[in-house]
């Protein structure tokens, strides 16, 4: 065992020794062996509060729920978890969002890309919250209201409204502080996916156009083509891919002075996917289809018929080798893209879908992607954590079991998410641990009365428990 590393020289490390063997998780399941697919890892427990689904995007998962406290107003809180190691979520950010019965609430992502999430918070106005993920933990920045909002890897686009109707572009550099470098007049709708680090397209008015801030002092509109955009839907190589309620468009921004549509499609796409020269759109239909298109030609060509009930009102589509997986949680092996084959499904519907660290995620969990021949192994054990005396003052000792050896990581955190001190990160062996906190901050400071949130992190997990510290 290596020797930890404690933060304050009043934590103590009590160890017991327990051998249990620990089982691991299933990398992958023959769909077609059970029955239904169950989620393997479910995020559950009391770190999210009581709540299920939410929203899954860009490796972040948002859940909120709505209390009304005196009748005529409203309460919104909204958790974010990253989720980009899967089988260890962790709860980042607590907003709570205010509002009367003329306001509407709504906590959404607006957009997502890295380590980066844009919140949309509606209420009491429209405000706006970016989070990031740092080194050093989470950095917060509200950056104005407004609605339609695109992230690229170090810069952002989006609406404001104050003081003035525009398109603002954001140097994201500074996570606690993004600097605004340049905005076009007026409101758009913003493609959520930019063509690069300066150029978005936006439409307006029933007219696509690119947004070009190569020079920030003197953005420009580039380009024209026809479209009353209702949906931005993904890229298909350097295409970009849209809907109306009539209409599919994809749109060549190759040369941006000649944007224009590469080739369109009657009907009305809810969501897509595509993986070398296949394309997969999910048709808003009765019911819900999904439709197959040839892309080696240029133009989309249709092979076979459309597949029927494995599509939903979710966008909900991610594609992982040959396989594709739906909102209703179906697999579809695509290995032979003429003859499309349901190898399973599951009991349970998704509004988002994505592959991480080898796990399809959905808003409710994990489950194991198909793999032929394989059984799913049972998941591992969680670890236990609990602290007494809980209440306290002016310490509290907190506990916990490992049934295998691990590195480990146990950090106190207050209830925005804030890391107000790391007691332990150490490799430790199988069996009871302890670590005592003497209610001191990182710099040995008291910290002040109130409700503090205790996370252990391993491999595998993230186990967290509130301290009620009372002075």
């Amino acid at each position: 065992m290596t020797s930890p590393r404690i933060a304050r020289p009043f934590a103590i490390l009590l160890v017991v020794s327990l051998a249990i063997a620990t089982p691991l998780l299933a990398d992958c399941l023959d769909w077609t062996v059970p029955a239904s697919v169950d989620l393997a890892v479910a995020w559950d427990g009391p770190e999210f509060h009581g709540l299920t689904g939410g929203t899954l995007h860009g490796g972040f998962l948002l859940r909120t729920w709505v209390d009304w406290y005196d009748g005529n107003s409203w309460i919104e809180h909204g958790y974010l978890y990253d989720v980009h190691e899967p089988v260890a979520p962790a709860q980042i950010v607590h907003i709570q969002n205010f509002g009367g019965p003329e306001d509407t609430g709504g906590i959404t992502i607006e957009a997502a890309a890295g380590p980066r999430c844009l919140l949309r918070i509606p209420g009491v106005g429209v405000a706006r919250r970016l989070v990031t993920l740092t080194a050093d933990g989470v950095a917060q920045a509200n950056v104005g209201g407004g609605n339609g909002a695109a992230l690229a890897a170090g810069h952002g686009f989006w609406n404001l409204t104050s003081p003035s109707r525009r398109l603002a572009f954001y140097d994201l550099s500074g996570p606690s502080s993004p600097l605004e470098l340049g905005s076009l007049a007026g409101e758009f709708d913003v493609c959520p996916f930019p063509l690069d680090e300066a150029r978005v397209l936006v439409e307006q008015a029933g007219t696509v156009r690119i947004a070009d801030f190569t020079d920030p002092a003197a953005p420009v509109l580039r380009g024209a083509a026809p479209a009353d955009v209702f949906q931005w839907l993904g890229r298909v190589g350097e295409l970009v891919v849209a809907s109306s309620w009539t209409q599919i468009w994809a749109f060549d921004a190759t040369d941006p002075d000649a944007l224009h549509a590469a080739w369109t499609l009657p009907g009305h796409a809810t969501a897509l996917a595509s993986r070398d020269q296949l394309m997969v759109l999910q048709l808003q239909t009765a019911p819900y289809t999904l439709q197959l298109f040839d892309l080696s030609g240029g133009a989309p060509v249709p092979l076979g018929a459309p597949i029927a009930q494995l599509g939903s009102v979710w966008p909900a589509l991610a594609w992982h080798g040959d396989v594709l997986y739906t909102s209703r949680i179906a697999a579809i092996d695509l290995s032979d893209p003429a003859v499309p084959t349901i190898l399973g499904t599951a009991s349970d519907e998704a509004r988002s879908l994505d592959v991480l660290g080898g796990w399809l995620a959905s808003p409710d969990g994990l489950y194991p992607l198909h793999c032929a021949g394989a059984l799913a192994a049972p998941t591992p054990a969680v670890p236990t954590l609990a602290a007494a005396p809980n209440p306290f003052n002016p310490c509290t000792v907190l506990r916990f079991q490992l049934s295998a050896a691990a590195p480990v990581r146990l950090s106190l955190h207050d209830l925005r998410g804030r890391r107000v001190r790391t007691l332990l990160a150490a490799d430790l062996t199988v069996g009871t641990h302890a670590v005592a906190w003497d209610g001191r901050d990182e710099s040995g400071q008291p910290v002040a009365t109130g409700v503090y949130l205790a996370r252990l992190r391993t491999a595998d997990r993230v186990v967290t428990t509130r301290l009620a510290l009372l002075r």
